[in-house]
C-alpha cells in the first residue's frame, strides 16, 4: 500500500517526469502534449514557431529522400526538413506528407549527408552524451492524413556540422527519410 500512496504522490506532484493525470472526461491528444523521451526530455512542440518563420535567422533547408533501408511505402514521401540557426540557439522544423498514418517516428540532425545515410548523430559537444540539449531530438506521430509535423527549439547554436535530419521508425529505429541541409540562396 506505502509503494501505491508513493507513485500516486509522484504522479500527482509531477516528479515522474513527462506523466500526466488524465481524468475519465480527458482525451489523450498527441498535438497537444510534446513529445518526451525515455529521460523526460522534450522532443518537440507542434505549437512552436517554425523554423522558417523566425526573423533574422539563417535558414538551411532541404526535401525529403527515401533512404535504400526505407520500406517501398516512403516512396511517395513529400515535404521539408529546415534547421534555423539564431540569437536565442536552434529551431529544427520538419513537415512531410504522404506518410502511412498514425505511425510513430523519431527525427535526429546527423553530421553526414544522406549519400552515406547520414553518419553519427550531430552533437554540440561530444563529450556530453547523446540525449537533448547535446543533440537534437524530435518526435511526432503521422496523422489520419498521412502528414507529420514538428517543431523543436534547442539553446545551442549548430554549426556546419549539422548535415542532414534522418526520420527513423520508432519501434526498430530503422533509417527512412533524409533531407540534405542547404542554406537558402537569396
Amino acid at each position: 500500500m506505502l509503494r501505491i500512496l508513493a507513485v500516486v504522490w509522484l504522479l500527482v506532484t509531477g516528479l515522474l517526469g513527462g506523466c500526466t493525470i488524465l481524468h475519465p472526461e480527458d482525451t489523450l491528444d498527441d498535438a497537444a502534449m510534446p513529445p518526451m523521451d525515455m529521460a523526460g526530455m522534450p522532443m518537440g512542440d507542434p505549437d512552436a514557431t517554425p523554423a522558417d518563420a523566425l526573423e533574422g535567422a539563417v535558414l538551411r533547408q532541404g526535401a525529403w529522400h527515401r533512404l535504400v533501408t526505407a520500406p517501398v511505402a516512403y516512396a511517395d514521401v513529400t515535404g521539408t526538413a529546415q534547421l534555423a540557426v539564431h540569437a536565442q540557439g536552434t529551431t529544427v522544423t520538419l513537415r512531410l506528407a504522404h506518410l502511412p498514418p498514425h505511425q510513430p517516428y523519431m527525427a535526429h540532425v546527423h553530421v553526414d549527408s544522406c549519400k552515406v545515410l547520414g553518419g553519427d548523430h550531430f552533437q554540440f559537444d561530444p563529450q556530453e552524451g547523446d540525449m537533448p540539449p547535446n543533440e537534437i531530438h524530435l518526435a511526432f506521430t503521422s496523422q489520419a492524413d498521412g502528414t507529420g509535423f514538428m517543431t523543436v527549439a534547442n539553446p545551442h547554436q549548430a554549426g556546419e556540422a549539422a548535415r542532414s535530419i534522418i526520420v527513423h521508425q520508432m519501434a526498430d529505429d530503422l533509417k527512412l527519410l533524409c533531407a540534405n541541409l542547404h542554406q537558402n540562396r537569396n
